[in-house]
């Protein structure tokens, strides 16, 4: 009886390998015959670098301090926003803080004012637009704009 058990697992095992070599269940992917796969200069990019977004839709940062786009808030040098009214903020020493007294500091996670990001720190001195100084609304909430 163990002979037979022994045969019937070696049948078994030879269908398997049988029928798994002349259909391959997974097969590479061939990224350069897809659509979907972009093309790219750089492999040596990280994931990141890899942005595919042509630069007309890729949205550039809007300064928290000046409202312009183009650099991040931790970038800007400008002491005038666009409409030629004095800056109410500037990044210094790691901080966005009030632009003629830098020891009073406002929340960044106030000023992006998004949906999925709530600044759960009570420090509501912080809570203030980076803009204008109003506590009702941060900076992206583009009531400033």
């Amino acid at each position: 009886m163990s002979a037979d058990v022994w045969n019937v697992t070696q049948e078994l095992g030879q269908d398997n390998q049988a029928s798994s070599s002349s259909r391959a269940q997974y097969q590479p992917y061939n990224h350069e015959t897809s659509k979907f796969w972009p093309t790219l200069t750089d492999s040596k990019l990280s994931f990141h670098d890899q942005d595919t977004k042509s630069e007309v839709t890729r949205s550039s940062p809007l300064c928290l301090c000046c409202k312009r786009t183009g650099h991040k808030f931790s970038d800007c040098r400008e002491d005038m926003m666009p409409a030629g009214v004095s800056t109410y903020s500037k990044y210094l020493n790691g901080k966005l803080t009030l632009h003629d007294n830098p020891a009073i500091t406002f929340c960044i996670t106030f000023q992006l004012n998004s949906v999925k990001c709530h600044c759960k720190t009570d420090h509501p001195a912080q809570h203030a637009c980076s803009w204008c100084g109003s506590t009702d609304h941060g900076a992206c909430a583009w009531k400033c704009l």
